[in-house]
């Protein structure tokens, strides 16, 4: 044996300044269903050389490695060559349905860099199940998912149990509604980890949510801090949850999932459940049409021009901002003016999501068309909110803007053009009467039955025409009948458009607009003012239950739309939709 060894030495010293290295890699198999195992082959082949380095695996972001194997083979023909077969087979999980590409696998040898081809693998679920026991290991196709992976066992890694460490931190636990509350995810790491954790984060149900952001518009904020005798890289990222009913909500367990090494099974850690008490608002001193605002804020009223001429354009600008959240809260209603014809608003929220809380600025604009010339005062318009640090509610008013609408400018009359007079003929062709024979044409034209029939025939037309003209006339100059005109067409094509559209918050945003646009129309008011309250005033002697359907139908809908995970059924809420405007119809 000690002369096989030494023959075969001889041989490797001789042909070693002639290494011919041949690197490749396959799949086995190629084809397989997801969730299955498959083994990727190594192959390293070499005529002279005993220590072959490792090939170098790639980054594998879209596989799991659950096992490596290596083995080395030394096959000698003749006494003048030797070949050393290297080995290396890793076992990897494929991933969900599809197809995807390992890169290169590469080897450095004597100063020479060597690479495979790119392997290709498809996960096909009719894909036949791999037989072998040894590289056939079945796991759901829902293995991607964090809570599908294996629990991690600290005993065969050999770390601590304090060495990664992942907490939430809630700012408040008893809040009102639309109140925020903020929640910090860190995740404490004493160890290098093999990559970025994933973080899968609760659906936090029965809450609105903004992801919150750090100095310069960063997601996640990394600091270094210490806890007892170790030194921790820490990494946070932040969340507003904003309440939108009362009641004790759960916020369910965030889990995170790290990977020590290619070869070790995922840590994972859990935060704890934590419950928020939401308490309804204070009935005590509660204003009129409180409109569910909540934070401190300030308001300010502007109009431009600031000088309007009449018929001419002008807008109302009413600037919302501080600390707090509006999205879910409605356009205050339109203030009333005399002499001037105001229209719906348009709304626009800029969110600062860099502080403590979310800060707003939400600014309101108002077009408005002056009718009359004069001097006109736009009185305050007040609003209220609940401020939670105060406990109490909160009036302001913005400030009396005066001004002097201009009658509209009358533009001069344009110059006549001077110049001569243009001769446009010469002479004037008169009848001539010396025609040799005059013929009889029966009876006069103006006798004839069929003048008059061809006269009268317009008058019907005319009749027609003018009833159209009519109501063109009273559709562009009567807002309230032009509105209650088109509003069952307006609201059914709506509700048409959005059907068919698989995004449940552009659903239900395209419901809340189709119904809530159609009772303004009907009541000739803003969309923003449709409320339950409003709801219930207008309709209040009506006695199909179409107030209850109303209402019913609005707070499925926001609830839908501002807790997207909520249950829902779209197809019956469009139908509901349908039917509350049917109804709506045949009370008109």
């Amino acid at each position: 044996m000690r002369k096989l060894f030494l023959v075969i030495s001889v041989l490797l010293l001789a042909q070693s300044a002639f290494a011919n290295i041949k690197l490749s890699a396959k799949a086995e198999p190629a084809i397989l269903p997801p969730g299955e195992a498959f083994r990727l082959v190594i192959t390293v082949e070499e005529e002279g050389s005993l220590s072959l380095p490792d090939p170098v695996l790639p980054r594998l972001k879209n596989f799991e490695i659950v096992g490596k194997s290596t083995s080395q083979q030394i096959s000698v023909t003749g006494l003048s060559s030797v070949t050393v077969t290297k080995s290396v087979v890793y076992q990897l999980v494929v991933p969900k349905e599809g197809v995807f590409t390992i890169p290169p696998v590469t080897l450095t040898y004597d100063g020479k860099t060597y690479a495979t081809e790119p392997v290709t693998i498809t996960a096909d679920p009719n894909a036949p199940v791999p037989r072998s026991p040894r590289t056939a290991r079945r796991r759901s196709p829902s293995f991607y998912s964090l809570f599908d992976r294996p629990p991690f066992k600290r005993a065969d890694r050999g770390i601590r149990k304090d060495d990664l460490i992942f907490t939430a931190e809630f700012d408040k636990n008893r809040v009102v509604p639309y109140e925020q509350v903020i929640v910090t995810y860190s995740f404490y790491q004493a160890i290098d980890i093999w990559e970025n954790p994933d973080l899968d984060k609760p659906d936090f149900k029965g809450f609105w949510v903004e992801n919150m952001e750090f100095l310069n518009g960063r997601k996640e904020k990394t600091t270094k801090a210490t806890i007892g005798d170790k030194t921790y890289r820490v990494t946070q990222v932040r969340f507003a949850l904003i309440p939108l009913t009362p009641g004790e909500h759960e916020v369910a367990p965030a889990t995170l999932v790290a990977q020590v090494d290619p070869w070790s099974n995922p840590v994972r850690l859990r935060t704890q459940p934590y419950a928020i008490n939401v308490e309804p608002f204070p009935s005590a001193d509660k204003p009129a049409g409180f409109q569910n605002m909540v934070g401190d804020y300030e308001v300010s009223t502007s109009v431009k021009p600031d000088k309007p001429e009449v018929n001419g354009g002008a807008t109302l600008t009413i600037v919302i901002e501080g600390e707090g959240y509006l999205k879910p809260v409605p356009a205050p209603y339109a203030p009333v003016i005399d002499g001037f014809e105001i229209f719906d608003p348009q709304v626009k929220d800029t969110l600062d999501k860099s502080g403590a809380r979310t800060k707003i600025r939400r600014v309101i604009e108002y077009p408005m068309i002056p009718r009359t010339a004069g001097k006109v005062t736009i009185p305050p318009i007040e609003f209220t909110w609940y401020d939670p640090d105060l406990g109490e509610y909160v009036k302001k008013s913005t400030e009396v803007i005066e001004l002097d609408v201009k009658p509209t400018a009358t533009a001069p009359p344009a110059p006549v053009a001077e110049g001569d007079v243009v001769q446009m003929a010469e002479s004037i062709r008169f009848i001539k009467p010396d025609v040799k024979k005059l013929e009889d044409y029966g009876t006069p034209l103006h006798r004839s039955l069929w003048l008059f029939v061809f006269l009268l025939t317009p008058a019907p037309v005319i009749l027609v025409s003018y009833m159209i003209a009519r109501k063109r006339e009273k559709l562009a100059t009567d807002v309230a009948y032009s509105r209650l005109f088109n509003a069952a067409k307006n609201a059914s094509r709506q509700l048409d458009e959005i059907k068919n559209v698989p995004d449940p918050k552009d659903f239900y945003a395209g419901v809340d607009k189709a119904v809530r646009g159609y009772l303004a129309d009907l009541w000739n008011i803003p969309a923003p003012s449709i409320d339950e309250e409003t709801v219930n005033r207008k309709l209040k002697d009506s006695e199909n239950g179409i107030a209850s359907d109303i209402t019913a139908l609005l707070n499925t809908v926001k609830m839908a739309r501002y807790a997207p995970t909520s249950s829902s059924d779209m197809a019956k809420d469009i139908e509901k939709a349908k039917e509350v405007i049917k109804k709506m119809e045949q009370l008109s």
